[in-house]
């Protein structure tokens, strides 16, 4: 039986304690979270001033993501930095201040992701792939980048058009494959 009554008797603590941390100022409940770091105390402040940042966080933002997404940022960045606060007094103008900041910070990354977006959708196809004389183009210059090339075909012409690189002072294979093609048709050779 006695069992039975310790989550009633922690519960009945809980609420009692709550009520204790709703009279306490912000100074206080702070350094209790930030010494002890005391859950209690931090959910006293996240209920005392959370509404007060989720308001910050909507205004600036359009979308209630990014506005809950900024919120739970403040108070990552309270539950970080509890400790370099100066001036514990003023919790509510600092929270306000990082919800700005990262509202702020949100509409900007916003702003940079639509910027992009845009020049993306606005981009003209390179390649018309769905055109069949393309493709066909394209499968022959696979087969060509494929196939080995004679070593008479291979160089002549190909070190002129296309510089050699330096550590093999060849073409690369597919280039020199396109040149020994074209060299092939020009030659007669099949």
């Amino acid at each position: 039986m006695r069992t039975a009554t310790r989550p009633i008797l922690h519960l009945l603590h809980r609420v009692v304690e709550d009520q204790r941390l709703k009279a306490l100022p912000d100074e206080e409940l702070l350094r209790r979270f930030s010494t002890k770091r005391d859950e209690a105390a931090f959910s006293a402040i996240l209920r005392r001033h959370g509404s007060m940042v989720l308001d910050i966080c909507r205004n600036m933002l359009r979308n209630e993501a990014d506005a809950e997404d900024a919120f739970q940022a403040t108070f990552l960045v309270l539950a970080r930095k509890a400790g370099a606060i100066r001036q514990k007094s003023s919790l509510g103008s600092w929270l306000h201040g990082v919800a700005y900041r990262l509202a702020l910070k949100a509409q900007a990354a916003l702003a940079r992701r639509q910027k992009h977006e845009a020049r993306a959708s606005c981009r003209p196809t390179a390649l018309p792939s769905n055109d069949l004389a393309w493709r066909e183009v394209q499968q022959i210059l696979h087969l060509e980048c494929k196939r080995p090339v004679p070593g008479r075909l291979a160089s002549s012409g190909t070190m002129a058009v296309f510089p050699a690189t330096k550590a093999t002072r060849k073409p690369p294979p597919c280039i020199a494959a396109l040149a020994a093609t074209s060299s092939r048709s020009r030659f007669g050779v099949t």
